[in-house]
């Protein structure tokens, strides 16, 4: 058994807590980039959209497949979201603001405790 390519974007539909050192935590709603498959179809290899390094394997079964093109960009390929670009660009805006006001929420509950 062995990894293939996948070169795909996903979206997590469960959270998934890492209990290994290769696992990678997952939220749902995270944006993810999957670069390799499991021949199996279990299991996954990539990384968070946006937060490339933070890298491990996850459960195929916890995301869902989105359309996405690639583009060459010199040496590096880039993949990205299929659709509307406007829609893209706003649901990736909503993304990062939940980061944002996630750790401002986690630092204020610290801080008043």
């Amino acid at each position: 058994m062995g990894w293939r390519p996948a070169d795909k974007i996903a979206v997590a539909l469960h959270n998934f807590k890492a209990n290994g050192v290769h696992q990678l935590t997952v939220h749902i709603g995270d944006l993810l980039y999957v670069q390799e498959e499991l021949d199996s179809g279990e299991w996954c290899r990539g990384y968070i959209f946006y937060e490339p390094s933070k890298r491990g394997i996850f459960p195929a079964s916890y995301i869902s497949i989105k359309e996405s093109t690639s583009r060459n960009i010199g040496s590096e390929r880039i993949v990205v979201p299929a659709g509307d670009e406007l829609l893209v660009e706003a649901t990736q805006g909503l993304r990062e603001w939940r980061w944002k006001l996630r750790e401002l929420y986690v630092v204020r509950l610290l801080r008043d405790y």
